[in-house]
């Protein structure tokens, strides 16, 4: 598994799971990625998810983009804090680990 999306799995997943399409650890490996290219609304997280599609599913094995609705939605259920922490974590992390 990407040393990335194992670490966001540290992030409790609110959502019921006999429902879930997206895991949560994915949505936040797009949603980091994104965030690091500058873009700051759901619309444009999906936007930059579908054209780095083959990317995502090379490096973390993200198969399926959420809609900006379901990004919205999700994103606004789990905790910022615990989400910036980890991305500031992995910030530090030596290139070659990335």
């Amino acid at each position: 598994m990407d040393k990335i999306k194992e670490k966001f799995l540290a992030v409790q997943d609110k959502k019921h799971q006999s429902y879930v399409e997206h895991k949560l650890s994915g949505i936040l490996v797009i949603t980091m990625y994104a965030i690091l290219c500058g873009i700051d609304s759901s619309g444009g997280i999906t936007c930059y998810a579908e054209n780095k599609k083959e990317f995502l599913e090379n490096k973390s094995g993200i198969t399926k983009i959420p809609s900006k609705a379901t990004l919205s939605r999700i994103l606004n259920m789990v905790d910022a804090e615990k989400i910036a922490e980890i991305i500031t974590g992995i910030m530090s992390w030596p290139k070659n680990v990335i």
